[in-house]
This record gives C-alpha cells, structure tokens and sequence, in this order.
C-alpha cells in the first residue's frame, strides 16, 4: 500500500525552519567578525537552497526560504539600547 500523500487536515507552512548547524556557528562567527557579510551571505545562500530543495523532495507545494537571513531584531535592538546606555541601562532596567 503506497503512503498517503494528503493529510487529513489542512496546514499551513508560514516560513520558518531550523537553521543548519554550519549556518549557526557562521553567525556566531559573524558575531565575532570571524566572516565578512559576504561569507556569511554564501552560507545563507547554500543553506537556503538546501531547504527548498528538502520542501520539493517532501512535496511541498510553496516553498519558504526557512527565514535563514532573518535575525532576531529583539536582541539586535537590545544589545544596541545597553552599549549605548551603559550604566544607565542597567540601573533602569533592574529597578522594580
């Protein structure tokens, strides 16, 4: 008997899958301005090419990118609010 190719329900893919390994340690280094922007932007590439290729081998119709350039934009702004801040911040943020 040949596996069922619909599911019994409807579903949506919205965009987001895990990242690849090789693709978080090359933010991380990144990060670390260990890799340029173009460096990382050939990882993002492969790796965004290795999720649409598995959404065509699994069937899916639409395919999405896996949001692999997408950054956390929350701790982005973060990280920018405290090194300007500084101490500032620190005391702001703690205080009840």
């Amino acid at each position: 008997m040949a596996p069922k190719q619909t599911p019994p329900f409807r579903a949506e893919h919205i965009g987001s899958l895990l990242r690849p390994d090789y693709l978080l340690e090359a933010r991380k280094k990144f990060d670390r301005k260990e890799v340029t922007q173009e460096q990382l932007r050939e990882l993002e590439d492969q790796a965004i090419v290795g999720a649409v290729n598995m959404q065509r081998e699994v069937g899916i119709k639409s395919f999405t990118d896996g949001e692999y350039r997408l950054v956390n934009r929350f701790a982005q702004a973060n990280t920018i609010l405290t090194s300007r801040l500084g101490d500032t911040c620190a005391y702001r943020c703690d205080a009840r």
